[in-house]
């Protein structure tokens, strides 16, 4: 997982292959830093990932309700893999969260 900072109030996550029980905590204080350092919009982008378990989407969810606490807004982009697109879908991650 790697962070790119765009602008004073954006930044862009890239996620690694799994966002699982064991990786979600790491997203958790990733996010939880940057909107101490005043990101407000973030972006998480999953064109590496291929596999997302309840755990992750607990946490995208969580971290979602945060950010709108905070005036901020979390988005996802590039999402490649059919099953994490499934898994997306069936949850309908799409009505809570942007994704492109």
């Amino acid at each position: 997982m790697t962070v790119q900072k765009k602008n004073r109030n954006e930044a862009v996550v890239f996620m690694g292959q799994k966002l699982t029980a064991t990786n979600s905590s790491e997203l958790k204080e990733q996010i939880y830093s940057l909107i101490a350092e005043g990101y407000r919009r973030i972006t998480l982008d999953f064109s590496l990932s291929n596999f997302i378990d309840a755990s992750g989407l607990g946490k995208i969810c969580a971290l979602q309700k945060m950010l709108r606490e905070n005036q901020g807004e979390l988005r996802i982009i590039n999402v490649n893999s059919s099953y994490v697109q499934r898994i997306f879908n069936l949850v309908q991650l799409q009505k809570v969260i942007s994704i492109k």
